[in-house]
């Protein structure tokens, strides 16, 4: 997923780095303040394994985000660019200074996908996910 093919107005593509390591191919929200905030990425074939790594960028010292946040992968099977909740096949909740991996082999051959980002924080640390990959 080097170039996703995405909409969202408040995803930037970049470099960035997650549990001290840096991740080139990645996906973040960068204004992230209390509210949900999701990605619609169309794939260019059926795909069945989701894997990334999620969290919030470092460094970090922003205590604002001392709850979870939680990531979820949707495999968006009728097309219509909604996180439905019978569509999720993934989630992850991480904290400030915890990323983690977050994974599925559960697309069941879906042709897009949603990821979702939801805070109940307000502190302008980016929302990562690093290097984003299907297969």
């Amino acid at each position: 997923m080097a170039d996703l093919n995405f909409t969202g107005d408040n995803w930037v593509q970049g470099a960035w780095t997650l549990g001290g390591r840096k991740y080139e191919k990645s996906l973040a929200w960068v204004n992230a303040c209390n509210e949900e905030e999701s990605v619609v990425i169309s794939l260019p074939d059926a795909y069945h394994r989701f894997t990334a790594q999620v969290g919030l960028n470092e460094p970090s010292d922003d205590r604002d985000h001392e709850g979870v946040t939680d990531f979820d992968v949707y495999a968006d099977l009728n097309m219509d660019k909604r996180a439905d909740s019978d569509e999720l096949v993934a989630s992850k909740g991480v904290t400030f200074d915890k990323p983690g991996a977050i994974e599925t082999n559960d697309l069941q051959g879906a042709r897009q996908i949603i990821l979702a980002a939801h805070t109940d924080s307000c502190g302008g640390t980016p929302l990562v996910w690093g290097n984003p990959k299907v297969s």
